[in-house]
């Protein structure tokens, strides 16, 4: 139905066209900012990263993460996945990561 160039030229005329939609320079709405502003991941996202790590052939999003505490220069939290509850351990940047279960 379409050639091989239009498919190709497709994705650029909307990254175009969304680009020439937003108001004169000079004028930078949070919208854009908004559309260019790299990703951090949010604490719970790390602690969740980290359990996965730790324990090994895990998915992170099936984490839960209750009880987080500092002690000492680390931090220590309660993780909950489908089946088993686990208390963890790791630096404050989340690295260095070990569970336990109870």
């Amino acid at each position: 139905m379409f050639d091989r160039s239009f498919r190709r030229a497709l994705p650029g005329a909307f990254l175009a066209l969304a680009l020439l939609s937003q108001p004169a320079s000079g004028q930078v709405t949070s919208d854009r900012r908004m559309f260019f502003k790299p990703y951090k991941p949010s604490e719970t996202e790390v602690l969740q990263r980290a359990t996965s790590l730790a324990i090994g052939n895990l998915a992170w999003e099936s984490v839960t993460v209750s009880e987080v505490k500092k002690v000492k220069g680390q931090i220590k939290w309660t993780a909950t996945t489908r089946s088993n509850k686990y208390f963890c351990t790791a630096d404050p940047d989340g690295q260095n990561s070990a569970c336990e279960r109870p």
